[in-house]
């Protein structure tokens, strides 16, 4: 009945052919291949190689690869999956071959070692943000070095297949490479001399949680309540939204605060900014507008996957609309919330025109009577590009509002919603078409956006170590990861630290086999999450793997804390034997360094134990009062440290800070991992996704 009301419009003999027709469309259904099968694939060696893919149900499918050939018939869905032999590496590029009903032909495929490479913004950073790439991209094209891009895409459910390509490492395509795989890859390429494929599967700025699969987050009961509770309130978001607009208006109507059309100001006066704007002639309230001349560099690059050439410009009170050469590129309201981290927009690649110089104009309106000023929060970025936004910039005053009222301020509206963080996510998108590919292990750099919850990464990582073994079915797939990098600002006294408790999340995380860890302690900025030194972390994760899975001789750990005992009014920390190859090595430390390497600006390196030779040793009493070693000396393998101010001590942490300043080494040159002898309460142990 419901085919005969839908074709009522024709005759039987049309009917008769729509029907043939559509049998037959889903009869030939072309032949889909996983998106790991592209043209320029790699493929992992010395291992059962799965080849799957979509066609119509119950058709003949037949692969062949390098004189192999399988076939299967496809299930009642339309999927099908082969498994070839194990392939020697294989630098000479075959063909891969997929016949059905139609045929599909996979070009330039190589075998060699396959990598899967994931997290946030540091291994997203391409290479055209690091700081070597001019020397990288002299180097000829290397055709064994390849990327496999993944495009970023958040789904709510697994996903079969994604955007993305196959890249060949070389001068006009290397700049596009995860700055820290590109390393990575290309050190196993050179010491094992066979193809290596990377896949990159990064997104910045995401928390660990959205990298989890959802059979995963309901096994963390912590993480399935708030996984319950983000899908209930995923719906009433936009309501949210919409109520929190409103008010806005109904104040800025109240009040008479509300914006007007922008218009270009008259008179303009130096500053210089971050600090300088305070010091400026502006009102308290109103329109003021900022511009300086930003240089595009000759070869333009997005520094992350999709985000574009970056402006961010630091944090301030108020609203804003952004320019480039007069256009457009963002702006924040009360429908677009400003973000309390910093601003940062994308400039369109069309906008942008290399070797030449652009206005960046930036317009702020501050309907409360607090004045301008303009901050960088610890983190956030004060750049356009690689381009240090910091020194002279012009401000001149568009208009100025009355000062309000009294108890205006008080109803002012605040703490815009926020939309719910679904875990997930970004595995449904980024991970799940790979899941099951052949592969050698993966590699991760992540963290930064958990430490205000690191207590509890040390449950969720493990859990996302195991979750991704078990989607390739295979618990033996090494796993090695970057602890997190120095990073924010040093301070005078020792103080709890969140991101020193994440990286003993992390440490920990390497009780589950085949894992490993590279300490970057010492390859952090300050002022910059992004260390632009990505071959260093990358060449640490590169000795794990050339170690364990490679059978080379290389060291892979700095030194790593054994135990300790107290000696009098001192306390001797010994390290494990394995970890100090070459003994113990105290480095010399500058006098200065560049909190951003981007710019030339220098601080002066403060001493915290100028009576020893070790940096970086804190130690208390039974009052748990910190305070920093006076003196702390390498003894053989172990390590004494003391201070006048604690005569009985009971324990003693080393790197214990968002930013230490820290100097001990094995002979091999890798640095000590950071660890504490104590087991006071953390301050993140309460804080749950």
């Amino acid at each position: 009945m419901i085919l005969t009301e839908l074709f009522r419009p024709f005759s039987r003999g049309a009917l008769a052919a729509v029907v043939a027709l559509t049998v037959a469309s889903a009869v030939m259904a072309d032949v889909t291949l996983a998106p790991l099968f592209r043209d320029g694939a790699v493929l992992q060696r010395d291992k059962p190689i799965p080849v799957w893919g979509r066609a119509a149900a119950g058709e003949k499918i037949e692969v062949r690869f390098r004189g192999q050939n399988a076939a299967t018939v496809t299930g009642a869905d339309g999927r099908w999956r082969v498994t070839l032999a194990p392939e020697r590496g294989e630098a000479r590029p075959a063909e891969l071959i997929v016949a059905g009903q139609t045929t599909v032909r996979v070009a330039d495929v190589l075998v060699g070692e396959v990598w899967l490479c994931s997290g946030q913004s540091n291994m997203e950073w391409m290479l055209s943000g690091a700081d070597d790439v001019a020397a990288e991209l002299a180097r000829p094209a290397n055709p064994l070095l390849r990327q496999f891009t993944v495009k970023r895409s958040a789904a709510k459910t697994p996903q079969e297949d994604c955007v993305g390509t196959w890249t060949t490492a070389g001068p006009e395509t290397s700049a596009r490479f995860s700055a820290l795989a590109y390393h990575f890859g290309r050190k196993l390429q050179q010491e094992l001399g066979v193809p290596v494929g990377l896949i990159n599967a990064s997104w910045g700025g995401t928390p660990l949680e959205v990298w989890l699969s959802e059979r995963s987050v309901s096994g963390e009961p912590d993480l399935h309540a708030a996984q319950v509770r983000a899908l209930e309130r995923e719906p009433r978001f936009a309501a949210e939204l919409a109520a929190f607009v409103e008010s806005g208006r109904l104040w800025d109507e109240k009040f008479q605060r509300a914006d007007r059309p922008p218009a270009e100001p008259a008179a303009w006066q130096t500053v210089a900014l971050p600090e300088g704007l305070a010091q400026a002639a502006l009102p308290k309230s109103g329109a003021i507008w900022l511009r300086r001349t930003v240089r595009v560099p000759a070869r333009i690059e997005t520094i992350g996957l999709e985000r574009g050439f970056l402006v961010s410009f630091g944090a301030f009170a108020g609203f804003d609309h952004v320019y480039w050469n007069e256009t457009k590129i963002g702006e924040s309201s009360w429908a677009k919330p400003p973000v309390n981290g910093g601003r940062r927009y994308a400039v369109p690649p069309a906008l942008l025109q290399p070797g030449t110089e652009a206005t960046l104009l930036i317009r702020i309106f501050n309907p409360l009577d607090t004045g301008f000023a303009v901050t960088v929060p610890e983190g956030a970025a004060f750049l356009a590009d690689t381009f240090d936004l910091r020194g002279e910039w012009q401000v001149a005053t568009e208009f100025a509002l009355p000062e309000l009222p009294a108890g205006a301020l008080a109803t002012y509206p605040r703490n815009a919603p926020r939309a719910p963080t679904l875990a997930s996510r970004m595995f449904n998108g980024l991970i799940a078409p790979f899941a099951g590919c052949a592969l050698r292990g993966f590699i991760w750099y992540q963290g930064e956006s958990n430490t205000g919850r690191s207590v509890q990464y040390a449950t969720t990582f493990p859990a996302l170590i195991r979750d991704w073994r078990a989607h390739w079915g295979d618990d033996d797939l090494p796993f090695y990861f970057c602890q997190l990098a120095n990073a924010n600002s040093k301070h005078a006294q020792p103080r709890e630290s969140g991101w020193a408790e994440l990286r003993e999340a992390q440490s920990r995380t390497l009780a589950l086999p085949r894992t490993g860890q590279a300490v970057l302690i010492d390859v952090g900025e300050q002022d910059d999450l992004h260390p632009r030194n990505k071959r260093e972390p990358a060449e640490r994760v590169a000795r794990l793997a050339l170690a364990h899975d490679y059978g080379r001789k290389v060291v892979t750990t700095g030194p790593l804390f054994a135990a300790a005992t107290v000696e009098g009014a001192a306390m001797r920390v010994r390290f494990a034997s394995a970890s100090t190859a070459g003994g113990l090595v105290a480095r010399p430390l500058p006098e200065s360094y560049r909190p951003r390497s981007t710019s030339p600006r220098t601080a002066p390196l403060r001493r915290h134990s100028p009576g020893g030779e070790v940096e970086g040793f804190a130690i208390c009493g039974a009052d748990r009062r910190w305070v920093w070693a006076d003196a702390a000396r390498i003894d053989g393998d172990t390590v004494i440290i003391s201070s006048r101010e604690v005569p009985s001590p009971v324990a003693v942490r080393y790197a214990w800070a968002d930013n230490p300043t820290c100097n001990l080494y094995n002979g091999a040159g890798l640095p000590a991992s950071p660890f504490r002898t104590d087991t006071f309460p953390l301050t993140t142990a309460a804080a749950k996704f």
